[in-house]
């Protein structure tokens, strides 16, 4: 949100998560809005501005948890984010402005609690080099097995390299919380 080319809006790492009521799929609604802050293009080193990293993919593990696929060229996390004690700001009237885009450093000062979050994979940190920069597929296979995949965009338009479709299986070091 917010025109990342601004100023204001350059350095920002806040992104928004929508809870939404599916009960009855054709009267669905929004039952929440939560903030999740990005990690630091910093701690990519490939990467030139914050606007480049993103959330490709993400697969909720308990009614609160999600698994977030994290990602900007050369480098791959897998993120959980627990909703739990994040601030529900749906019902604010902080949640029909950008201010929390603009003050992604400082929330607190908005009395806004960003969802916790925690590194359950890097990509730095395996011996194979992932070799694509478009991750865009998660799937839990099981609590400690992921499969990534990416787009290859049907090997048209910007897959100039004629870069195949794949798909790579992940076994992390623990168990995700996975809500029975």
């Amino acid at each position: 949100m917010g025109d990342a080319k601004s100023s204001q809006f350059s350095s920002s790492r806040t992104v928004r998560i929508v809870k939404l009521d599916v009960t009855n799929p054709l009267d669905m609604k929004v039952t929440g809005m939560f903030l999740v802050l990005q990690s630091s293009m910093s701690e990519y080193p490939s990467t030139a501005k914050q606007a480049d990293l993103k959330f490709s993919d993400a697969v909720m593990l308990s009614s609160t948890k999600m698994l977030l696929l994290e990602r900007a060229a050369k480098k791959v996390k897998l993120i959980v984010a627990d909703l739990k004690h994040a601030t529900n700001i749906l019902d604010l009237p902080i949640s029909s402005s950008l201010e929390p885009e603009e003050k992604s450093e400082s929330l607190n000062t908005l009395n806004i609690e960003p969802a916790e979050t925690s590194v359950v994979f890097n990509s730095v940190d395996v011996l194979f080099q992932l070799d694509t920069d478009k991750l865009e597929g998660l799937a839990v296979l099981t609590p400690s097995v992921v499969a990534f995949s990416n787009d290859n965009d049907f090997a048209l338009g910007e897959n100039t390299t004629n870069y195949p479709s794949r798909v790579w299986y992940i076994h992390l070091g623990k168990e995700l919380p996975l809500e029975q």
